[in-house]
């Protein structure tokens, strides 16, 4: 049932899908999503945006990187 936000694509594209960010919706069985995956360099290159929302875990995987 968990719901997953594919955060990445273009700039334009990140800034439609932050709308999910609003806390009022967060944190809840209907939440706008429950699961957000994006890549190590979006997460720098939105850390403003990203650093707002009180996050209950954040995992980094970048394992295909060398």
């Amino acid at each position: 049932d968990l719901k997953v936000l594919p955060y990445w694509g273009h700039s334009s594209d990140r800034k439609v899908l932050r709308q999910c960010f609003n806390p009022r919706k967060l944190y809840s069985y209907n939440a706008p999503f429950h699961v957000a995956v994006t890549s190590y360099q979006i997460l720098v290159q939105d850390e403003s945006y990203l650093k707002r929302v009180k996050w209950q875990y954040l995992i980094l995987d970048e394992a295909q990187v060398t």
